[in-house]
């Protein structure tokens, strides 16, 4: 039998309402996603970086932040723009060095608080409108160099200082800005593809000047612009596709307000949010959003809870029970006793579980990082190649542009942007339908799942006693045998005697009022109502004369449901029914087996439960007989699971307890139920936070689309680097002639990265429900 896998860090201990709290949200309890400790002891800070546009950009600002003393490890998002940085101490001084770091590595930054979304969206917002101000003086200029090269009547000296100071301004302006930052970096013993870009575009200026000098027609110059002004182009493009690729985290974080009204001598003040504590009453007035967790201490009302469950209508709230934070309170007042601290909600630890997929890196990814990290010095070799090969045929200035070419249309964009776009729209396109990954490696790793295996209790079953059947006497209604049976339970916790209320309560049956309740034991409750003495239980309370027909019935029903039990509800010494009471499976449990099973993915049950009943169960929701295990201990569903890898399957667990915590470690990928344990949640790869299992063939489409769109986008961006740069370097010359000029590298460089961010944008509008086709089988 293999050994239980270790199952990480414990998470941090809870107060008892903590505990429940976080439980009813069904998210485990994690450290402030933005500054906090973590149960390593370690702190996190978060920092928006500026100026990032590649992989090889994002290797860099990695480099420069875990070379900082104090630091563990740095993860940089670049869709997001921002840096996570785990490191062993927390104090202003190292904030201010992690911030030296990255702005002596040629980047700008700086450390963010919480609630920061609207700084990450301001960011982007001026990154998009700064490159938007570039492009348009880019053609600006470049229109001007073309009127005045060639609009009739201008003299020839004007015409050459008119191409001379366009041909500068453009230079320093815009191409400045590659230099510098390229030099920047040279500094700091690092290339990256400002340096092809800044190199490219400073040749074509120095060849223009050549040609100026000698009074020829300065054709590198506009060259040089026309460079220029694509660059900028796909950079205003791509900007504005990855603030798109990021939008749902984005919304995530700003769900929840930045202020609450805090009760204080009877009076609300409003405060920022990070200022109330566990235990603080806040007022919630009508039509506002819920700023923290907490339990309802006065006042009734219907909550939006939409961001959570999905729901699409309100639901009633009333005292003690739980309402989040950012779903919307409806048109009552409530006073809220804080559960949750800002940084602890469930929305918080929804954000960061987003986050930490997004900053977390697929194996692909890794690949395409090592790639870039040789690629950019072997273009720079490659290019001056392409100059001595030239030379030597005599043709130098043909070498000089065919070089600028290679330069610019080497530039590795699409390569750094493949992978991580595709995730970052993945995970929040998952998020926004209740799918969470904690790391993207779930995400390539689901999309080879070739058998899931479903955990029953709680997983494919609610998980507690429901009634799902009631038989009634003739002249009888199920609604009277609920309102005695209710009447008689309503002061007990048993969990048959829940599930009776609840029953009662969702089918709006009035309980009938009961006194001198009195316990029978090993039967059942009697109480005396108006309508005579009633009894509640076991066959024991049945008396000797009832019609035989009608408790026939009733064990015939009996049988149908694995594991169910009955309740008799008897009336002075007549039976009225009987109410069969059963772990139901879920709404969706049936359908989410079937379109499983449709995506070729093998589904099995496995249970600690008796083997009747996860027989029934497995019948019920249409799972091979044959795929059962029952009676499983936790370490039996390690090896069952185990076993399933040894035979060459690639397997995805699902389960909600304590019990599933091993295999859900074991498994390639571990799927928990948000609902379910603590321990289940962290030692699962993905959350689901709903109690809804079509997530599960849901979250299979979207890895699948995703792996699908992250090979399209590498096959692209190798594929345009194997082919263009030969071209550009004038291989192909006794064929196709002298090349790709440098101005039409610039725009085949743009589009390369445009298209690979649009492509991964395909994800965002992908329908997860049946019926829709894998990326690769629609193209």
């Amino acid at each position: 039998m293999p050994e239980l896998p270790q199952l990480g860090p414990s998470l941090p201990i809870l107060t008892d309402p903590q505990f429940a709290a976080t439980k009813s949200a069904g998210l485990p309890v994690q450290p402030n996603p933005v500054v906090g400790g973590d149960p390593l002891g370690r702190h996190k800070f978060i920092l928006a970086v500026r100026g990032m546009h590649c992989a090889s950009c994002v290797a860099h600002v990695e480099r420069a932040l875990t070379k900082t003393a104090g630091v563990v490890s740095a993860q940089v998002n670049l869709p997001l723009q921002q840096a996570v940085v785990s490191a062993a101490r927390d104090d202003d001084r190292l904030a201010g060095e992690l911030v030296a770091a990255v702005v002596a590595a040629g980047y700008q930054a700086e450390v963010l608080t919480r609630g920061s979304s609207g700084k990450l969206r301001q960011n982007q917002e001026q990154e998009v409108s700064g490159w938007r101000y570039r492009t348009l003086f880019a053609w600006s200029l470049l229109g001007g160099i073309l009127a005045a090269m060639y609009v009739p009547g201008i003299p020839h000296d004007a015409r050459q200082l008119l191409v001379l100071m366009l041909g500068t301004i453009g230079q320093l302006a815009i191409g400045g800005v590659y230099v510098v930052s390229s030099l920047r970096q040279l500094l700091h013993k690092t290339v990256t593809m400002d340096a092809l870009i800044a190199l490219g575009t400073s040749a074509a200026y120095i060849a223009g000047l050549v040609e100026w000098f000698r009074g020829t027609h300065a054709m590198s110059f506009m060259d040089g612009l026309m460079i220029l002004a694509f660059i900028t182009t796909g950079k205003l493009l791509e900007a504005a596709a990855r603030g798109r690729t990021s939008a749902a985290v984005l919304q995530l974080m700003e769900l929840a307000p930045q202020t609450a009204r805090l009760l204080q001598n009877g009076s609300a003040v409003e405060v920022a949010v990070e200022q109330v504590r566990v235990g603080d009453q806040i007022l919630v007035p009508p039509g506002e959003k819920i700023p923290l967790d907490g339990v309802i201490e006065t006042g009734r009302s219907e909550v939006d809870q939409a961001w959570l469950t999905g729901e699409s209508l309100p639901v009633e709230k009333e005292p003690g029970e739980m309402v989040l934070a950012g779903t919307i309170n409806g048109s009552g007042a409530l006073t809220i006793r804080v559960q949750h601290a800002a940084d602890n909600t469930a929305l918080a630890q929804t954000v960061q579980l987003v986050q930490r997929t997004q900053e977390s890196k697929t194996q692909a990814q890794r690949l395409a990082d090592e790639v870039v990290k040789y690629f950019v010095p072997a273009v720079l070799v490659l290019a001056l190649l392409t100059v001595a090969v030239w030379a030597l045929m005599g043709a130098l200035g043909t070498g000089v542009m065919c070089a600028i070419a290679v330069l610019v249309v080497a530039c590795p964009c699409a390569l750094g942007l493949a992978t991580p776009t595709a995730v970052t729209v993945a995970t929040g396109r998952g998020a926004n339908g209740g799918i969470l990954f904690k790391e993207g490696a779930a995400l390539e790793q689901l999309a080879r799942v070739t058998d899931v295996v479903f955990d029953k209790t709680g997983t494919l079953t609610l998980g507690q006693p429901q009634v799902v059947q009631v038989i009634v006497a003739e002249g009888r209604t199920a609604e009277e045998l609920l309102a005695f049976a209710a009447g008689l339970e309503q002061a007990s916790s048993h969990p048959l005697a829940q599930a009776v209320l609840r029953e009662a309560k969702q089918r709006t049956v009035q309980p009938i009022p009961a006194r001198a309740l009195q316990v029978l034991p090993g039967e059942g409750i009697r109480g005396d109502t108006e309508q005579g003495t009633v009894r509640v239980g076991n066959r024991k309370v049945v008396p000797a004369n009832s019609q035989e027909a009608l408790l026939a019935e009733i064990e015939a029903a009996l049988e149908k449901f694995a594991g169910a039990s009955v309740l008799f509800v008897v009336q002075g010494e007549n039976l009225l029914g009987g109410l069969i009471v059963a772990d139901a499976l879920t709404a969706t449990s049936r359908q989410a087996v079937d379109e499983l099973q449709q995506l070729q993915v093998r589904v099995h049950l496995m249970s600690g439960d008796r083997r009747s009943s996860a027989q029934a169960i497995a019948e019920e929701a249409g799972i091979d007989p044959e795929l059962v295990l029952a009676e499983l201990t936790p370490a039996g569903k390690l090896e069952s699971l185990a076993q399933l890898q040894q035979a060459g399957k690639i397997v995805a667990m699902i389960g909600d307890g304590i019990n599933d915590a091993p295999a859900l470690a074991q498994a390639e990928v571990g799927i928990a139920i948000g609902s379910g344990s603590d321990v289940a949640l962290e030692s699962a790869d993905v959350v689901l936070m709903r109690h809804d299992l079509l997530a599960v063939s849901q979250a299979v489409r979207l890895s699948r689309n995703t792996v699908a769109i992250m090979r399209q986008n590498l096959a692209w961006a190798i594929g345009y680097n194997v082919l263009l740069i030969p071209l550009a370097a004038g291989v192909f010359f006794p064929v196709l002639g002298l090349g790709l000029p440098p101005s039409l590298a610039a725009a085949a460089m743009a589009l390369s990265s445009v298209t690979v961010v649009f492509n991964s944008l395909r994800l965002r509008w992908l329908s997860l429900t049946a019926g829709e086709q894998p990326a690769q089988e629609k193209e």
